[in-house]
């Protein structure tokens, strides 16, 4: 599966999730919902790239190839 499938796949799913917590926020009084800068989709796309990697943790995973080699992919890095 290349990054844009995986990428689309989280995307469809992300509706029913999201539906989801905000059920179990009104379940435990929690009102925290402002939205967030960030795509939900890309960051659980990258994590979802990071587990079958080889590299021991996330943020040499996230420095040394998410920055290096998908830039373009995710043009809204934080670097």
């Amino acid at each position: 599966m290349n990054l844009v499938e995986l990428f689309c796949h989280v995307d469809d799913c992300y509706p029913a999730f999201e539906a989801e917590w905000f059920r179990h926020q009104r379940m435990t009084g929690s009102r925290r919902r402002r939205a967030g800068r960030r795509c939900w989709s890309e960051s659980r796309t990258r994590l979802i790239g990071f587990h079958p990697s080889h590299y021991r943790n996330f943020k040499a995973f996230y420095w040394e190839n998410v920055c290096r080699h998908l830039r373009t992919a995710f043009p809204g890095l934080v670097r």
